[in-house]
């Protein structure tokens, strides 16, 4: 694998670059000196958009600006404001080295302190994986080409002087990426192949629907030349949306109360027409496969039994994933929510009990309460819900934290879970 040096060892000077084009952007000043090279392994990209990050263990002097052929000899779990952002940790091509208690430690202190400078930024090491598991996830992180042209989109969009820019998100075949124009910034989405003509047509009728609601916190979708949501380029769906210029929003209880009540003002809107796909009656199913495969199958199906029967519950129209991690935040401080697919009207407390266990509980087994109280004061500030629903938001996120167990890593996913059951008491107090 090839990398690219953005940073030497013994400087304490970030640099900035664009990962895929390789252009320099900046220079920052970081807490603390690199201990090894860092930088990035080219033609991949992780779930931030970004490049996967890269440690060498090397002794040698390596120059930022340089590409160096590497080898994988393990990974370092690390999380950045609670979102996965995981590092390979290399050696030269010619060179051996071990990921030792030395340099676990070494790193880890690095990592934990590399943004101390920064108030209110969470960055935590998690565990340490060898080869093989490294090399299994940077093939998971590889690109695929993307084969649609600057032609393709000139053709179909009315947009000029087109130039394809970097991946911001990549899910299998499902991608979202960066485009350039006369016209502005925007992004296009690859959808999932699951995805028949039929359910891209609910997922882009909600950004005309909100538009002209006034509803702000959504981007907004730009028509094809024939005045269609989306095209069919080589049998894959595809639409154009703005690009938000903004950042991810900071995992603040601040923030959190605007998400709130973003999930308020969504759920007041009463007409919308169609249903999501997205329910509890076609997601159970899936348990018992996800079941067959985990070691802790019988723990795994007491939970799944445990959880009550939501039908007959208020609904409304619902994001299905309402989170920083599915948003953009604009420099006037509106938070905008993106990936609205599944979105349509469903039960109520889905979107309520999303972020309960996904995000307020950590990775490292801690319950954010004053985020979590932020997030739900602001929310019933707007919408009022009857004490017997408010008591079944608890098992909606139990539901979420359940399905998502394959996703990630499923001994971390489990913990949590087991944390939140043990300590559903203090957690669902919050929703008083």
């Amino acid at each position: 694998m090839k990398v690219f040096i953005e940073n030497e060892a013994g400087s304490n000077q970030k640099n900035l670059y664009n990962e895929k084009t390789l252009e320099y952007r900046k220079t920052v000043e970081v807490s603390r000196k690199y201990p090894y090279p860092y930088g990035f392994i080219i033609a991949t990209t992780s779930g931030d958009g970004d490049n996967l990050d890269c440690f060498i263990l090397t002794k040698q002097e390596l120059k930022t600006g340089s590409i160096v052929e590497c080898e994988p000899i393990g990974l370092m779990e690390q999380f950045e404001d609670g979102k996965e952002d995981h590092n390979v940790l290399a050696t030269l091509k010619d060179e051996s080295a071990e990921v030792n208690p030395e340099v676990k430690e070494k790193l880890t202190e690095f990592v934990s302190h590399v943004f101390d400078h920064r108030k209110g930024k969470m960055v935590k090491v998690g565990s340490f994986y060898n080869k093989e598991k490294a090399e299994e996830y940077i093939e998971k992180c590889r690109d695929e080409n993307i084969v649609f042209s600057k032609e393709d989109f000139e053709n179909f969009w009315p947009l000029t002087n087109v130039k394809i820019g970097k991946i911001l998100q990549k899910s299998g075949e499902r991608i979202v990426c960066e485009i350039f124009a006369n016209e502005g910034l925007f992004v296009f989405k690859i959808a999932d192949p699951s995805k028949t003509e039929e359910k891209i047509k609910l997922d882009t009728f909600v950004f005309d629907f909100l538009k002209a609601k006034s509803f702000q916190n959504i981007p907004i979708l730009l028509k094809t030349k024939e005045g269609e949501n989306y095209q069919n380029l080589d049998g894959k769906f595809v639409y154009v949306m703005e690009r938000i210029d903004g950042k991810a929003p900071e995992r603040t209880p601040e923030n959190w109360a605007r998400l709130g009540e973003i999930a308020a003002k969504l759920h007041d809107i009463s007409d919308y027409p169609y249903k999501t796909l997205f329910t509890i009656e076609s997601e159970m199913p899936k348990f018992a496969e996800t079941a067959a495969k985990l070691s802790f199958t019988k723990e795994y199906m007491t939970l799944v039994e445990s959880l009550p029967n939501f039908s007959g519950l208020s609904t409304s129209l619902i994001h299905t994933d309402i989170g920083p991690n599915n948003a953009v935040q604009r420099k006037d401080g509106v938070i905008v929510l993106t990936d609205w697919d599944d979105a349509g009207i469903g039960t109520t407390i889905l979107d309520l009990g999303f972020p309960l266990i996904c995000h307020f509980v950590t990775h490292e087994l801690e319950f954010e309460k004053e985020k979590a109280s932020a997030f739900y004061s602001a929310y019933f500030g707007k919408i009022k819900l009857s004490q017997s629903e408010k008591s079944l938001i608890f098992d909606a996120g139990l539901f979420f934290a359940l399905m998502y167990i394959p996703y990630g890593e499923t001994e971390k996913h489990w913990q949590r879970i087991k944390f939140a059951v043990k300590n559903k008491e203090l957690i669902s107090s919050v929703l008083i």
